[in-house]
């Protein structure tokens, strides 16, 4: 069994959102419930706001995270999504984000990734965020 856990340092420097009622600009971690702990470290939700922003610094934290990026309309409908996979890396690395971009994502604890979705990390480290093939048993 390994030990290692996330990062929680890489979560400090990212700004949280003031609203748990609407899909605002910003940044909100939540605690995924009792069933899921053992395999998910969080759940995020980041987006950006109705008008240009700059990339989104991400930092490592040597997790997988499962992501849907999709589009907010201005009066907060989700609109078109993809889910997508992003494997650990070793460094910083920036994320363009048009405006009315959301992204929600499952942090998992390391090497749940694996165990949930059927991905090895180290195909993935370092390889930024690629298209998720998901599992039909997970569909």
């Amino acid at each position: 069994m390994q030990s290692a856990t996330c990062v929680p340092a890489a979560r400090a420097a990212r700004p949280r959102s003031s609203s748990a009622r609407h899909v605002t600009a910003g940044f909100r971690e939540l605690a995924p419930p009792p069933e899921l702990r053992a395999r998910v470290d969080r759940f995020w939700l980041r987006s950006a706001s109705g008008i240009a922003t700059p990339p989104i610094l991400v930092l490592p934290d040597g997790c997988m995270d499962l992501i849907y990026r999709c589009t907010i309309a201005p009066d907060g409908m989700v609109g078109d999504g993809t889910l997508l996979l992003s494997g650990p890396d070793r460094r910083p690395r920036h994320v363009a984000a048009g405006p009315g971009t959301a992204f929600v994502g499952a942090r998992f604890h390391p090497a749940e990734a694996r165990a949930v979705l059927g991905v090895d990390a180290a195909d993935l480290v370092d390889a930024g965020t690629v298209a998720a093939a998901v599992s039909a048993r997970l569909a």
